[in-house]
């Protein structure tokens, strides 16, 4: 807006709506992993590691980009309860031939740790029935970012012009967290930053401090806390 004597007042506000997410089965990235993880039978659910970067199978029953926009946490919370009753202790596909062709039972592959959210003999688990998200649990936040900007415009005869300004950005120094630079955890592990792990308090904490969003290379970034840019243009 261009106000009287030679003042410019700006202003932008940015509200966006959470990330849509994947939720994840965790990963034991050991030998013997698709025992375990691997659910759809296609050979990338675990394994190791180096050959699929850690990325385990789709929590049965959601899809790609489903959390934060066909459901939230309580539709979570329905899909891990679904999967610990009905699936955890099963076989995976990979096991489900080793039984077809008569070299494990059930029962001795669920003795060995081979199955799905198996437990190993020396008990050292590679996920075991997945943890609930607990009461408060939050999903992707919102980006909330409001910027000012004032100038003032100084004519020296016809050719040149002098504009002092000042920037505020996140002007109200509104706290964001789980941006696009850092997201929630897609993992199902129960760790803060994890879908099924984080509640508001524990975002907001300090240990929470990972996802709130910072100012990146140190310049100012959409969503960071409130930094104010002092600026002096010269026009000719």
């Amino acid at each position: 807006m261009d106000l009287p004597a030679g003042f410019q007042l700006g202003f932008s506000g940015h509200f966006d709506s959470p990330l849509a997410s994947n939720v994840t089965l965790p990963v034991t990235g050991l030998p013997g992993g698709i025992f375990q993880t691997d659910v759809t039978g296609d050979g990338t659910g675990d394994g190791a590691q180096a050959n699929n970067r850690g990325i385990g199978d789709l929590l049965p029953g959601t899809n790609i980009g489903g959390f934060g926009r066909s459901f939230g946490v309580n539709g979570l919370n329905q899909a891990i309860n679904r999967f610990n009753t009905t699936m955890v202790g099963q076989a995976t596909p990979a096991g489900q031939v080793l039984i077809s062709n008569g070299l494990f039972t059930l029962a001795q592959l669920q003795s060995l740790g081979g199955v799905m959210g198996g437990t190993t003999p020396t008990a050292t688990a590679a996920f075991g029935p997945l943890q609930m998200a607990p009461p408060g649990a939050i999903g992707q936040a919102w980006l909330r970012t409001f910027d000012l900007s004032l100038n003032w415009t100084y004519k020296i005869k016809e050719r040149v012009q002098i504009r002092p300004g000042i920037s505020f950005f996140n002007v109200f120094n509104f706290s964001n967290f789980d941006g696009p630079a850092v997201p929630f955890s897609n993992i199902l592990n129960g760790q803060l930053g994890s879908p099924n792990g984080t509640t508001s308090a524990l975002e907001h904490g300090a240990a929470g401090n990972f996802l709130r969003l910072g100012l990146g290379s140190g310049v100012n970034a959409l969503g960071a806390p409130r930094a104010i840019e002092f600026q002096l243009k010269v026009i000719f």
